[in-house]
C-alpha cells in the first residue's frame, strides 16, 4: 500500500495524524511518509499519506480536486478567516437562503482568492503566518491566486445562539496543541456576543487544488455585505479517495 487515506481529527496537524497512525501500526513506525494536501488544525477528514515510490509523485497527488463540507458563520470576522483566530463581532445583517444561493452561483467557475494571512505559503523564505504573528504582514503583498470552484451547494441554513457557538468554538480550540495563540484567541471568543442569534450556512464545495475554504467564507461574507468565517470544515474527498476509504 503506497497511498493511505487517513481520517484527520479536529485539532490535529497532518503530522500529528501521521504520528498517531504510526503509533497504532508499528509496521509503519520507521517508514518515511508525507501527506499530500494540507488540512488546517480545525479541519477534519480525508488526508492522503504517501509512502514508498508514491513519495516521488507527491506533486501529482497535491493537484487532485477536493470536496469539502463547510459551516460558515456570518457577522463575525477573524484574523485567520476561521475559528482559530482572534475574532470580532461586526454587522448584524439579515441573510436569506435565496441570497446565499445567488452568491454561491456567482462564485462558481474561475475565482480569484486572497490567501489567508495565517497560512503556510512562503514569502521571503518565511510562511505568511510568521509575517502575521510578527505583525509585519503590512511589509509584504499577500498573494492572490485563481482557483476553480466546480460546484457550491447550500445544504442547510440555520440560526444558532451565540452561547452555543462560543462554547463549541472554545471546545474546538482546546483540542489544538502547540503554539497557535490559543489563550489570545479564547480571550477574544470570551467577548463574543452570546445573546445574539447568528446565521450558519452548511455548504458543499468541489474545487481545484489550492483553494482555501477560509478565503471562500470571507468572499461570501463580502458578497452578502457582512463578514464571515469558516466555523467547521470536513474534507470528504481527494480525487477518487473518499471518507469511506479512510483508516481511523
Amino acid at each position: 500500500m503506497s497511498v493511505i487515506p487517513l481520517y484527520k481529527n479536529p485539532g490535529e496537524t497532518p503530522l500529528e495524524t501521521i504520528k498517531r497512525f504510526k503509533s497504532k501500526n508499528q509496521k509503519y513506525k520507521d517508514e518515511p511518509m508525507s501527506y499530500a494536501g494540507r488540512l488546517d488544525p480545525m479541519a477534519e477528514g480525508v488526508l492522503l499519506v504517501l509512502l514508498g515510490d508514491e513519495l516521488t509523485r507527491k506533486d501529482a497527488y497535491q493537484k487532485l480536486n477536493k470536496t469539502y463540507v463547510a459551516e460558515i458563520l456570518f457577522d463575525v470576522e477573524s484574523d485567520t478567516y476561521d475559528v482559530l483566530g482572534v475574532i470580532h463581532n461586526t454587522k448584524n445583517v439579515t441573510i436569506s437562503d435565496s441570497d446565499l444561493n445567488t452568491k454561491l452561483t456567482e462564485m462558481t467557475g474561475a475565482l480569484c482568492i486572497t490567501l489567508p494571512p495565517f497560512s503556510s505559503y512562503r514569502i521571503g523564505g518565511k510562511p505568511l503566518f510568521w509575517w502575521a504573528k510578527e505583525k509585519r504582514i503590512h511589509e509584504i503583498e499577500i498573494p492572490k491566486r485563481t482557483v476553480t470552484i466546480f460546484s457550491a451547494s447550500l445544504e442547510s441554513f440555520q440560526k444558532k445562539c451565540g452561547r452555543e457557538i462560543r462554547d463549541e468554538a472554545v471546545k474546538k480550540i482546546n483540542l489544538v496543541s502547540g503554539d497557535f495563540r490559543q489563550k489570545e484567541i479564547i480571550d477574544s471568543w470570551n467577548t463574543f456576543d452570546i445573546h445574539k442569534t447568528y446565521t450558519v450556512a452548511r455548504i458543499s464545495y468541489t474545487c481545484s487544488s489550492g483553494t482555501y475554504i477560509r478565503s471562500l467564507a470571507t468572499i461570501l461574507g463580502e458578497k452578502l455585505n457582512t463578514t464571515a468565517i469558516l466555523f467547521n470544515l470536513k474534507r470528504t474527498a481527494v480525487g477518487n479517495y473518499s471518507l469511506s476509504d479512510c483508516l481511523p
